[in-house]
């Protein structure tokens, strides 16, 4: 019995790695037999975690089935309280976008708790998503479920999951996380992006800031994923770019004018801007040497001529022979990168623990677990 049980809970976290897979796939993922494999998916197709398709040949032929988990089993929720709006962003069990709301501006931690609960009483009345993933700048040890550092929501060594977790009610069942906004953004590109066929890139991520009803800078962040993996270096703290990068605002614009948007820069400013960030960038990709960098942003898109002249200044200042196969692409999602990778983070972190798993397996007809 104990050695079914743990089959379900593996044969449910194999098929949440795919959209789709078939039974001789799965039955190499989980290094069982066809006919054992076959036996779990029906117990799970009775309970109501996994649903069958058919899958068209590309050459032709007899359309295979392949087995998916089923999108209506519970919901998962990103959410991201930008320097403009709020995003409520809602995923499927099966892992696919229901919709994005955009919800008015909160300029505190407390607003944005306040909000959230709020969401998800008036969304799920009578019970809970599955789990809930709030992105942050600044600092995130998402693995202890710690805000380190996030100025501008003025945390520090703060368990924000905690105190969202009481703002719920307390309801162990919910998975909550946090993690840094620029990680989850190169991760959705990854995911749904421009970076699906690559394994190691780098990200610059642009977050304009505000004007009313407080003032707020844009900002600069990075991501990495290196071996189809998203690193996050000690505490969280990856990505997180120096003074270097601002250096050039602090030269450029009295301390309390300094732009709270591209758009809001001139074209010559634009341009000398581009080419500090795509010379500083340079020596990042000098010693990691990725495949390439690509340049996302979030609410305002940037122009053509800013990528052009942030891939030049970048290929300028890299040594001749030295990561000469590092490409500069721009990001086509916008804040979507963002949602995106965070349903991608929250879902791997859930179906990698089997205590959340295992309360969907209780639904299970008796006569499934025998």
């Amino acid at each position: 019995m104990e050695r079914s049980h743990q089959s379900l809970i593996r044969a449910v976290t194999a098929l949440a790695k795919g959209n789709g897979v078939s039974q001789a796939e799965l039955a190499g993922a989980l290094a069982l037999k066809r006919t054992m494999v076959f036996n779990l998916v029906r117990q799970l197709e009775r309970a109501g975690l996994v649903t069958a398709e058919e899958r068209l040949i590309a050459t032709g032929g007899r359309p295979s089935q392949v087995w998916r988990l089923n999108g209506a089993v519970g919901q998962f929720l990103v959410v991201f309280w930008s320097n403009r709006r709020s995003y409520y962003a809602r995923y499927d069990f099966a892992g696919d976008l229901l919709g994005v709301e955009e919800l008015e501006l909160v300029v505190t931690i407390e607003e944005g708790r306040r909000q959230l609960a709020n969401y998800v009483r008036q969304q799920w009345p009578g019970e809970l998503p599955l789990g809930v993933m709030v992105a942050l700048p600044g600092v995130i040890n998402g693995e202890a479920d710690e805000v380190v550092s996030s100025p501008k929501w003025k945390l520090r060594f703060v368990r924000l999951g905690d105190l969202l977790h009481q703002d719920l009610g307390g309801d162990s069942r919910v998975l909550i996380q946090t993690e840094n906004d620029a990680h989850l953004s190169a991760l959705g590109e990854r995911v749904s992006g421009v970076c699906g066929d690559l394994r190691h890139y780098l990200t610059l991520f642009l977050n304009p800031g505000r004007l009313r009803p407080t003032y707020r800078q844009m900002a600069l962040g990075s991501g990495m994923v290196w071996d189809g993996k998203l690193i996050k270096g000690k505490f969280g703290s990856m990505g997180e770019l120096d003074g270097h990068f601002y250096q050039w605002f602090q030269t450029h614009f009295p301390q309390d004018a300094q732009p709270w948007s591209w758009q809001a820069m001139s074209a010559e400013q634009l341009h000398a801007w581009a080419r500090d960030v795509g010379a500083n960038m340079a020596h990042i990709v000098h010693y990691l040497s990725p495949e390439a960098v690509v340049v996302q942003w979030i609410e305002e898109t940037v122009s053509q001529e800013f990528i052009r002249d942030f891939r030049e200044s970048l290929q300028m200042n890299l040594i001749s022979g030295v990561s000469a196969g590092c490409e500069v692409r721009a990001s086509q999602l916008g804040i979507r990168a963002l949602l995106d990778g965070g349903n991608a983070c929250l879902r791997r972190a859930f179906f990698r623990r089997p205590e959340y798993v295992d309360r969907l397996l209780t639904h299970l007809p008796m006569e499934a677990c025998p």
